[in-house]
């Protein structure tokens, strides 16, 4: 793994990606409300009580992004006891809900506007819940819902110390704040190339070496290991949010076509949280959470199941 000695030749704050900055007022408090909510509704029509009284839906300056349009969830379904669990985020005027998948067996992942919001326009990357905050790390993808930990940008976003910024910017922090000048990314490599970021998975390990583990395998809700609807909360909403792109009855054919199909069909993206590790210097991955993948207008006052 190679370090960064040299601070100065990281990307500029200028370099940022250009979500960044129109982003930043609605990722703190929805960050605040991931790290400090504990508490889920088991009757999802109750409000969460926590109120962020200076956010503004319509002063946000984006060019017209595109009405969300997603499979509904069943009538019956909504008007009964169904429903998982649900909360609502009065800081982004919606609600977020955890009930029968429209898609898939399972559960999936519905949003709405909440009650007496007619439509809101919410920016790309805004924080919506977190992935799954338990979990472990392993060195095999074990299935649909791990996450593999693979940077392959130095513009690529993460939160680092409760901040949205690009994974050169975060380096760059923690080598000034934390890493005495220096700082690598727990997994990669990292090459300066033009003084500009290049990051690479490192290479598997020889025969008889430790592959990395950058598996990241959350405890699912209702696994084997006892989980009940007692431990769900937002923090682990976003596992339930499923590939709207792929349909059993008429898969993709191809993978360009399955490319063009998420693009139109899934509007949640994954973003790692990452935090410093004082033994090794480097930036670790603590936990995916889930953001807006698009700009993205929200006008359906029913329950609209979204994909990742």
């Amino acid at each position: 793994m190679m370090a960064l000695e040299n601070q100065q030749k990281l990307l500029s704050k200028s370099a940022s990606c250009a979500i960044i900055c129109k982003n930043i007022f609605l990722i703190l408090v929805a960050s605040t409300v991931l790290d400090r909510c504990s508490a889920f509704l088991t009757k999802p029509f109750l409000q969460h009580d926590r109120k962020f009284n200076h956010a503004s839906f319509s002063s946000m300056s984006m060019s017209q992004p595109e009405v969300y349009t997603g499979p509904f969830l069943s009538p019956i379904i909504s008007e009964s006891e169904e429903l998982t669990a649900g909360i609502n985020l009065a800081e982004l005027g919606i609600d977020l809900f955890i009930g029968p998948s429209a898609v898939s067996p399972g559960l999936g992942l519905f949003v709405r506007c909440s009650e007496g919001i007619d439509s809101v326009t919410l920016p790309e990357c805004t924080l919506l819940c977190g992935y799954a905050k338990s979990g472990s790390f392993g060195t095999k993808d074990l299935g649909d819902k791990t996450v593999g930990f693979s940077l392959r940008d130095g513009d690529t976003a993460v939160f680092y110390d409760k901040q949205l910024m690009t994974i050169g910017d975060a380096l760059q922090k923690a080598a000034v704040e934390r890493g005495d000048g220096s700082c690598g990314l727990a997994g990669h490599d990292i090459l300066l190339e033009n003084e500009k970021v290049q990051i690479l998975p490192t290479a598997a390990a020889p025969d008889g070496a430790a592959d990395f583990a950058r598996y990241f395998i959350p405890d699912l809700f209702n696994s084997d290991e006892g989980t009940t609807e007692d431990d769900l909360t937002i923090q682990n909403f976003g596992q339930f949010c499923n590939d709207l792109a792929w349909a059993t009855e008429a898969p993709p054919a191809t993978a360009d076509e399955y490319t063009a199909r998420s693009a139109a069909k899934n509007c949640v993206q994954l973003v790692w949280r990452l935090a410093f590790d004082e033994v090794s210097k480097c930036l670790v991955p603590s936990w995916p959470v889930s953001v807006l993948a698009y700009d993205k207008k929200f006008e359906n006052q029913d329950f609209m199941e979204v994909g990742t």
